[in-house]
C-alpha cells in the first residue's frame, strides 16, 4: 500500500543519510539488486520510434550507486541523485549501448523502457559487471534512480564505499531509521570484490 511505500522511500532515504554522516564514507547507495549478483527484474527496451525491442535487466537504485557498488561510468556520468521521477535519466551497462547504440557510446541517447510512454536519456554507460559468473556475458541492464520504485521491490541492498563497518553497526544505523526495511544483507565495496 502507498503507506508502507513511503515509509519504506522515507527509511531508504535516511538510511542513505546516516550512512553518508559516518566520518570516513565516500559513497552510500541503496539498490534493488547489486552488481555481482543476479537479483533483478526483467524487462524490454527499445530506441524511441524503433519497432524491435531488446530483452535487458531492470535494476532500481539510489544514491551514489556506481561508486559505493565498486562500479566504473566508462562514458558519460552517473545521474544526478536530485532527478525526481528517476526515470528522466538512466544508468546502461555496456552490453545494453553496445546492442542498442553500436555505432556510438550511448551517452545522451534516448531508450524506453517498457511501461513508460516518455523516453529517457542515458547519462551514462557503465562498465559491464558479472553477475553470475566470470563465464557468463553481462546481460544487457538499465538502472533507474527512483527511491519510490525501489521501495517497491525489497529487499533493498545498502551499500558503502568507505570504513569498513562490522555487521552490528551497519545492522545499527538501518535499524535505528524509523520505517526501514529489514536488514538481510550488509555490503561494502571490499567485500563484494
Amino acid at each position: 500500500d502507498d503507506e508502507r511505500r513511503e515509509a519504506v522511500e522515507s527509511g531508504v532515504r535516511e538510511t542513505l543519510e546516516r550512512f553518508g554522516a559516518i566520518p570516513g564514507v565516500r559513497a552510500a547507495a541503496a539498490a534493488q539488486g547489486v552488481m555481482f549478483d543476479d537479483w533483478s527484474m526483467d524487462t524490454v527496451v527499445r530506441r524511441p520510434g524503433a519497432s524491435r525491442a531488446l530483452p535487458a535487466r531492470l535494476k532500481y537504485v539510489r544514491g551514489a550507486y556506481v561508486q559505493a557498488s565498486g562500479g566504473r561510468v566508462i562514458s558519460g556520468r552517473e545521474p544526478s541523485v536530485s532527478q525526481g521521477d528517476g526515470m528522466s535519466e538512466v544508468l546502461v551497462n555496456r552490453a545494453l549501448a553496445a546492442r542498442l547504440w553500436p555505432e556510438t557510446a550511448g551517452t545522451g541517447e534516448r531508450i524506453v523502457v517498457m511501461g513508460r510512454s516518455a523516453p529517457s536519456v542515458v547519462a551514462g554507460v557503465l562498465a559491464d559487471a558479472f553477475e553470475i559468473g566470470l563465464d557468463e556475458e553481462p546481460p544487457p541492464t538499465v538502472y533507474i534512480y527512483s527511491g519510490k520504485d525501489l521501495a517497491q521491490r525489497l529487499p533493498v541492498h545498502f551499500l558503502i564505499d568507505g570504513p569498513q563497518l562490522s555487521d552490528h553497526d551497519a545492522a545499527n544505523v538501518i535499524s535505528a531509521t524509523a520505517g526501514g526495511p529489514a536488514v538481510l544483507e550488509v555490503s561494502t565495496v571490499g567485500r563484494r570484490l
